[in-house]
């Protein structure tokens, strides 16, 4: 069994019960992008990152509160 690492984006995406593909239809994020994110590939960018959270109805403040998470400025 492999073991995962734990990833913010994956974590917030499938609490809100949504696919990668309608993720990147919310947040105008390329699901390809989305997906190299969580799995650990990339780290995108902070512009990437506040879409994201915009389409996940969370933000940066409660990233780093609910999961521990910091987004450098």
């Amino acid at each position: 069994m492999r073991n995962k690492k734990f990833n913010w984006l994956s974590f917030l995406r499938v609490k809100n019960g949504l696919t990668q593909k309608r993720l990147a239809e919310i947040s105008g994020v390329a699901q390809s992008i989305i997906a190299k994110v969580e799995c650990g590939m990339i780290i995108t960018s902070k512009n990437n990152i506040e879409k994201l959270l915009t389409a996940l109805n969370s933000d940066t403040q409660k990233l780093s509160v609910e999961l521990g998470v910091k987004i450098a400025s």
